[in-house]
């Protein structure tokens, strides 16, 4: 059954849309499965390696993971982690694509060919009362190739979060393991993806 945020006359809740969800992660297995303790309660996060329709509805911020040649965008927060996935929440109405476009522009500076979506990354409460106005949310997670970096479109309000492109042996080596996971699907995705081509 395609999954659908609704039609015109009938759109599904965001609860609606996320039981429907289930079904379709159900039928994949995560290659990441984590839980951390939030103020809200317990969040579990896990990451499934698929291009799965996900309700838009659900989607609550885009990512990608940003080539350039041998080298991978990695990024390193105010905070000192660094990980693989540029990105972040929607602005009303915007479209995945746009988001994603925007984001490694404001976070990282770079322009960035086709996208392609290979991976998603599902939030959840795992707890038995979860919060009243709790639900589930995703993130997709895309492939690109970036092709121009442009200083001036760096956002300056991003704090001192920086980018740089490095080898994949040596991000391997400075993000966590859920973003070596990641990254280890993107580099599976880009050899299928060339292999088709």
């Amino acid at each position: 059954m395609p999954i659908d945020a609704g039609s015109a006359a009938a759109p599904l809740s965001q609860a609606e849309a996320a039981a429907a969800f289930a079904s379709v992660l159900a039928a994949h297995e995560p290659f990441f499965d984590h839980e951390v303790q939030r103020t809200q309660g317990r969040l579990r996060s896990r990451c499934y390696a698929a291009a799965m329709p996900v309700p838009d509805i659900l989607v609550s911020a885009v990512r990608a993971v940003v080539f350039r040649g041998p080298r991978v965008v990695v990024v390193s927060e105010s905070d000192g982690t660094r990980h693989v996935m540029p990105g972040g929440r929607r602005e009303p109405g915007e479209s995945q694509e746009t988001t994603v476009r925007r984001e490694l522009l404001e976070e990282c500076g770079w322009h960035v060919g086709e996208l392609r979506p290979f991976a998603v990354l599902h939030f959840q409460h795992p707890g038995p009362t979860p919060p009243s106005d709790w639900c589930d949310f995703a993130n997709v997670i895309y492939l690109a190739e970036a092709t121009r970096y442009d200083r001036r479109a760096l956002d300056p309000t991003q704090g001192k979060v920086r980018s740089r492109l490095m080898s994949t042996k040596a991000a391997f080596g400075a993000v966590t393991d859920r973003h070596r996971a990641i990254l280890a699907a993107a580099l599976s995705a880009r050899r299928t993806a060339r292999a088709g081509s």
